[in-house]
């Protein structure tokens, strides 16, 4: 990086405290490269870890692959992941710190900047008051002084309002000098930090080249370091090969031998074997050859016999087929018969069922001629009903009227033989007549109902 920065300005600048108001003594950056000239504990303590990392980077590699069960390639990829993530934390932190650094100055600045705000606002708010309170004495003085009429009072009160307005104008002027003189301060600050921002940007553009130089040495080493351990592995693992290769075909080659050996072995045995299959199967020939001479004289004595089973067989099947041929014409004359009384019956059946037919359409026109005959009885017998029940209801008009025009005479001659009675009692018999328990009204309700 072609970065200049003018390190003997930010060297007198740290020196000279009086340029920053804070007087905080915070350099978090020493501009010399020599370990020896590192007072602040950061850059110590940011060689140290270098120099450890470093340390880290230079170290052999050690095969572990008995102990931890994982080949050389695995263990010096995680040697180089874990070295790569040191080393990436390292140049954060290196970067991180410059940020962590510069907020906190920031920070102590600012609460000073609000501090001395206060104060020069506080100081000009009591200059204020106080020259205010002095301008209204002075003006409340003029009027006193116009009141006044001898000369020699007047000057002496001339030249004290001179002098109070002169202290006002002074407390003025100083007033104003503190305040050019806070403004001087600030730019200068603001200077000091312009050059101290400089210096911070060209630390960070330094470290982080040193950090891209330390990464790309660090990730060189680790390609070197995996290629020689994995050029290491591919030896070890063609060595393993060429050896496995090698007892698999000593093996190999002792095992065929070993198979020749068993195979000719076999094929004496399996000779020896056949030999005596061989002659036990000519002796099994020979006595199955006379066997079978013997059964095929009996099979033909068989044969003989079943000749003469099967000529008297045929003999009885041909009388057996002459006799059911003769069944068969008979059972043919017999169906026929049946067929003949078959037809017979069925023209009966047709004849019978014509029968039917005519006795149903008969019956149902009989049964339509008696249905029309009762329903006109019916209707006489209900018109022989109406007339009845009419000439009863005259008949009982009648009765009522004749039985109305009676009853009255039956009333008045029942009430005469009553009186009758009653002076036969009383004068002939000289006793005391009691009226029967007879009411007519009840005897005439009770005809009345019984011959409706």
């Amino acid at each position: 990086m072609d970065t200049e920065c003018p390190i003997e300005y930010v060297e007198e600048s740290q020196k000279d405290v009086s340029i920053d108001s804070l007087y905080t003594d915070f350099f978090p950056y020493n501009i010399s490269k020599d370990p020896k000239s590192y007072d602040h504990a950061f850059d110590k303590r940011s060689h140290l870890l270098r120099e450890q990392l470093d340390a880290k980077l230079q170290e052999p590699t050690v095969e572990e692959a008995a102990k931890s069960g994982k080949s050389g390639i695995e263990l010096q990829l995680e040697k180089s992941d874990t070295r790569l993530e040191d080393l990436l934390s390292f140049g954060n932190e290196l970067v991180n710190n410059i940020k962590i650094y510069n907020e906190k100055q920031e920070v102590i600045q600012n609460q000073s900047k609000t501090a001395r705000l206060g104060d020069l606002q506080a100081a000009l708010n009591q200059e204020a008051e106080e020259s205010l309170k002095n301008f209204n004495k002075i003006s409340d003085k003029w009027g006193m002084i116009m009141q006044h009429k001898e000369p020699m009072v007047v000057n002496e009160q001339l030249e004290r309002q001179k002098e109070a307005i002169f202290q006002l104008f002074n407390s003025k002027d100083e007033m104003i000098a503190r305040c050019q003189k806070e403004l001087k301060r600030v730019n200068e600050k603001y200077l000091a930090d312009q050059t101290k921002q400089s210096a911070d940007v060209y630390f960070l553009i330094e470290r982080i080249d040193n950090q891209i130089e330390l990464m790309k040495r660090a990730y060189k080493e680790n390609i070197y370091e995996l290629q020689n351990t994995i050029d290491n592995e591919r030896e070890k693992f063609q060595n393993k090969s060429n050896q496995k290769w090698s007892d698999l075909y000593f093996a190999l080659t002792v095992k065929e031998n070993e198979k020749q050996e068993t195979v000719k072995q076999k094929q004496q045995f399996y000779a020896n074997k056949l030999e005596n299959i061989i002659a036990k199967q000519e002796e099994i020939t020979r006595t199955t050859k006379v066997r079978l001479e013997k059964d095929a004289e009996l099979m033909e004595l068989e044969i003989r016999k079943t000749r003469a089973n099967v000529l008297l067989n045929s003999e009885k099947i041909d009388y057996n087929y002459q006799v059911l041929q003769k069944r068969n014409e008979e059972n043919v004359i017999i169906n026929n018969q049946q067929k003949r009384r078959v037809a017979k019956l069925n023209e009966n059946i047709v004849a019978m069922k014509r029968r039917l037919i005519q006795l149903k359409r008969n019956n149902k026109q009989i049964m339509s001629h008696l249905s029309e005959d009762i329903h006109k009885l019916h209707g006489n017998i209900n018109d022989m009903h109406s007339k009845a029940e009419n000439f009863r209801r005259a008949n009982v008009k009648k009765f009522h009227k004749i039985w109305d025009i009676n009853f009255k005479e039956v009333k008045e001659y029942f009430a005469s033989i009553m009186e009758i009675d009653r002076i036969l009692y009383e004068q002939q018999l000289i006793r005391e007549w009691e009226r029967p328990d007879i009411d007519l009204d009840k005897l005439e309700l009770i005809k009345v109902v019984k011959r409706c």
